[in-house]
């Protein structure tokens, strides 16, 4: 999963020329040793934070093809509710109305319709295996891919195999700004009512929200009408 150094460490082989490269904005500075201590203390193992590391060093909180894809920031922002990583990870949070197979997975990363993108955890809050694990949050499903993250990273920055075209949705991106313009990094767009429980996929249908508020508000709606349709079945 990752290259060894000479201190022992294993750092993970981010494609870091084309994130330099592909950054719509300046990556916020972030301490190495407060990275390393925040984590270990929501009790992840430091093979996340290895994992992570010069993901971070180099494009935290950065965005990509002109925003539709973001790097979660690590600090958030009390003043404007913006969570950071750990918060977004808070498995007593909207992970309580997600899909059982997503909720063991650190997300680290997000599109601009809120579905979040991350790598599996094993039990102890380390990483299990190097795969992107992706939560379609209006779908209400799941799925990981078959390659590791600096290979799928590298194709999403430069859209080959439509990479870009499928995991930052650019095509739909592309519609929803055009009507109601780009939304801020911590924003999304979202669906008044998605379209898996009967919305219109039209434009009338659709506002820009808060990223939390969306996913929360989303996977909660989905999961209580799934709930209810089986307590009627």
């Amino acid at each position: 999963m990752g290259i060894s150094l000479s201190n022992g460490e294993q750092m993970y082989n981010w494609p870091l020329d084309e994130i330099a490269a592909k950054l719509d904005s300046s990556a916020k500075a972030v301490n190495r040793s407060g990275f390393y201590e925040k984590l270990a203390n929501s009790a992840y193992q430091d093979s996340v934070a290895d994992f992570l590391w010069e993901l971070y060093e180099n494009a935290n909180g950065g965005t990509f093809w002109d925003g539709a894809f973001r790097v979660i920031p690590f600090r958030g922002s009390k003043r404007n509710r913006v969570p950071g990583i750990v918060e977004w990870n808070d498995p007593t949070d909207w992970k309580e109305f997600a899909p059982s197979e997503s909720k063991n997975v650190f997300y680290f990363c997000t599109n601009a319709f809120g579905d979040l993108l991350g790598v599996p955890l094993d039990k102890t809050g380390g990483i299990a295996r190097d795969r992107v694990g992706v939560l379609w949050v209006e779908k209400y499903s799941y799925e990981e891919s078959s390659l590791g993250w600096s290979a799928v990273l590298s194709k999403l920055l430069k859209n080959e195999d439509q990479m870009a075209t499928f995991l930052a949705r650019l095509k739909e991106y592309t519609w929803a700004v055009e009507h109601l313009g780009r939304p801020d990094p911590s924003q999304c767009f979202s669906w008044n009512l998605p379209p898996i429980l009967g919305g219109s996929e039209t434009i009338d249908n659709l506002k820009i929200v808060p990223t939390p508020i969306d996913v929360s508000f989303t996977l909660q709606v989905i999961s209580q009408s799934r709930r209810q349709g089986n307590q009627h079945a």
